[in-house]
């Protein structure tokens, strides 16, 4: 990771690093630090001023609220847990290039660190064996209400109406397999599991771990879950033939991913970017107030 103490040239650096024709196999996040804090919009003016078109969020399954013009909260998740190690939005077909955070209030009583990890680090650390069982890909399981659950999103949030008809044609045109129980949407997506970076080759590319049913909750959420969600969980992964994916191999993608992580420890207003296919990222547990923004790029 690349560190710059001199804030009165974030804008020239983040600038070159966006534009810059990378070679990925050297490529290095950038952490600018001593940046005036920003509000939402002045960070999303920032993103646009440095080069970065506004990639969507509205397809994706973190718990993250909105904050102002493409930014948003790093991730609401539950404080007291690991945001295990992962490629943004890698279960859908179009990934950001960029994520961009901004550091408002770091973790005030502990932890809180972002973790960063190079994709083809966690590659060569996987085992054969598990890496082999996946080769045939995995199968994204999704299941939408028409209404929000906490902070899970509805369909009608995700495909943007509230007419089963129209989110009908949508799924029709995009290819997705889908059913319809009542107003629940269960949807289906064959992913790969590793995809062709550049001159890294082929690297780990998916989020088997944190869709699978052994990582998302405690037995008592669990159980409140099936009952809104019906049959299921509100995401699922299995291997792409229907097979279940053993929680063994989950915990040990876990486990070795977090292995090869750098923690980021914030300070206010650091700006951390990265490219989303060479790096993989997410967070440590925490206590107390913390703020952290991110901003996803094309």
């Amino acid at each position: 990771m690349r560190q710059i103490e001199d804030s009165s040239t974030a804008t020239d650096e983040i600038t070159r690093y966006v534009h810059a024709e990378h070679d990925h196999s050297g490529a290095h996040a950038l952490l600018v630090r001593g940046q005036t804090v920003m509000e939402p919009g002045e960070f999303s003016k920032f993103a646009s001023k440095v080069g970065l078109e506004p990639h969507s969020y509205r397809r994706g399954n973190s718990p993250r609220r909105q904050l102002g013009p493409s930014v948003f909260t790093s991730t609401d998740f539950n404080a007291a847990a690991y945001v295990t190690m992962h490629h943004e939005l890698s279960y859908e077909m179009d990934v950001p290039r960029f994520l961009l955070f901004h550091c408002v209030v770091p973790a005030q009583a502990y932890g809180g660190e972002t973790l960063v990890a190079r994709s083809e680090d966690v590659t060569s650390a996987l085992p054969h064996d598990l890496k082999r069982a996946f080769e045939s890909g995995i199968k994204y399981i999704r299941r939408l209400s028409r209404t929000r659950t906490g902070l899970l999103q509805s369909w009608v949030d995700v495909y943007g109406s509230d007419d089963i008809r129209v989110v009908t044609a949508k799924l029709e045109r995009e290819g997705v397999l889908y059913a319809w129980d009542g107003d629940l949407l269960v949807t289906e997506t064959l992913m790969s599991s590793f995809r062709d970076v550049g001159n890294l080759g082929r690297v780990w590319f998916n989020q088997a771990d944190q869709w699978h049913s052994s990582h998302l909750l405690d037995d008592r959420r669990r159980q409140l879950m099936a009952r809104v969600y019906k049959t299921g969980l509100p995401h699922d992964v299995v291997f792409a033939d229907g097979s279940e994916i053993p929680a063994a191999l989950v915990e040990e993608i876990t486990r070795i991913a977090l292995d090869c992580a750098t923690p980021v420890s914030w300070q206010p207003g650091d700006l951390l970017v990265f490219q989303n296919e060479v790096f993989m990222h997410g967070r440590a547990p925490y206590s107390g107030e913390r703020d952290v923004m991110v901003t996803l790029g094309r």
